[in-house]
Parts: structure tokens; C-alpha cells; sequence
């Protein structure tokens, strides 16, 4: 846990970046249109690709 005051400090700025990030980020996502219906099927499809690629298995268990 947070024991000295530089930990709490650090935690109290990334909190902050945090918050502001955030904020930023729907901004930005209320400001703009939605995405066209092909827009969410090529990003599904990134995700899924990613997802299995990178959950994919070992090079241990494939020899």
C-alpha cells in the first residue's frame, strides 16, 4: 500500500492525469458521429485478431 508521503503524492498525480484523461476522452467521444455499422465490424475483427494472437499458444507447446 502507499506508505510515505512521495507514494501518496505520486498517487494523488496520476490520479489527476487520470481524471483528465478521461474527461478528455468523452469529450472528444460525445463530439463526434458514430461510426458506420462497417466501422464496428473492422474494429471487432482487429480485436479478435489480437486477441488471438496474443493469447495464442506457446512455442513450448507447439513443439
Amino acid at each position: 500500500m502507499v506508505r510515505n508521503k512521495n507514494q501518496w503524492l505520486l498517487v494523488a498525480v496520476l490520479a489527476v492525469l487520470f481524471l483528465g484523461a478521461s474527461w478528455f476522452c468523452v469529450s472528444v467521444w460525445r463530439a463526434t458521429p458514430s461510426m458506420p455499422p462497417y466501422g464496428n465490424i473492422v474494429l471487432a475483427a482487429a480485436a479478435i485478431l489480437v486477441l488471438v494472437l496474443g493469447c495464442g499458444p506457446d512455442r513450448a507447446d507447439v513443439l
